[in-house]
């Protein structure tokens, strides 16, 4: 668990022939009721989610098309989410400015897509809350591995260069608040989410930490405050997302130019 590009981000993905028609594929079976089912630009994360502390920190998510450019992007309530698109109109971030639940649409032409965006309201102190036992200072000892302390911190493992995935809005962002206390907790994921780093076996006995119910709740908005940062492939991975062994590329300001 770390900031680097988390998240679990939004990716929406289009595949456009030349006669300018989109192939989509299943939605999962939890995605939004109210999502555009019939449009040419598939959301592979139909559900984002975010927070926001009445302004004490920055929760940002982004959003990615893959085979389209030029989009125009929009949001259902603009008092609730600032969005700022690349250079060429293929990605966009959102910065939140209140608690509620938006639509988040991408259009090309006749091309159009649409994803919901959960933002809980957080209190500032969950922040403080997570954040402390993200960085408890308990260390891995020689051979620790093998019976690991459930109170270790999580920088052990989720730290820049370290050896899991690193947790910011890049790679969490299409995870739900529970899903992510599930996975720290219980060493348990969504179904369909595929192991990606490292065996099941070993990920699911580490992921056993012990916190309590405020430090659960603190280190989920503490994840989604995280500026979002790329992990190359397992980017926008996950639960909805591009690909289930994770999505490709990450934030790209310039658009590749």
């Amino acid at each position: 668990m770390r900031s680097v590009v988390l998240g679990l981000a939004l990716v929406v993905s289009a595949s456009v022939t030349l006669a300018g028609l989109g192939c989509s594929s299943p939605a999962p079976s939890d995605t939004l009721s109210s999502g555009d089912t019939s449009a040419s630009i598939q959301i592979y994360f139909p559900v984002g989610y975010s927070a926001f502390d009445n302004g004490q920190h920055d929760f940002k998510l982004p959003a990615m098309v893959t085979g389209v450019s030029g989009l125009k992007w929009s949001v259902s309530d603009p008092s609730l989410v600032d969005l700022e698109p690349n250079a060429d109109g293929s990605q966009v971030m959102m910065t939140m400015k209140g608690a509620g639940v938006v639509t988040l649409t991408a259009k090309a032409g006749s091309l159009k897509g649409t994803a919901q965006i959960n933002i809980r309201q957080a209190d500032p102190a969950e922040y403080d809350n997570g954040k402390a036992r993200y960085n408890n200072g308990v260390t891995i000892q020689k051979g620790g591995f093998k019976h690991p302390d459930p109170t270790l911190q999580c920088t052990n493992c989720h730290a820049a260069g370290g050896m899991d995935v690193e947790h910011t809005p890049m790679q969490t962002g299409g995870y739900s608040d529970q899903d992510i206390i599930n996975i720290m907790t219980t060493g348990t994921k969504p179904a369909g989410v595929a192991q990606r780093v490292m065996p099941f076996a070993k990920w699911h006995a580490l992921h056993q930490w012990s916190m309590t119910a405020d430090e659960q709740h603190g280190l989920v908005t503490y994840l989604r405050s995280l500026e979002p940062q790329s992990q190359g492939p397992i980017d926008f991975g996950g639960h909805g997302g591009h690909h289930d062994d994770g999505g490709a590329g990450g934030w790209d300001k310039d658009g590749g130019k």
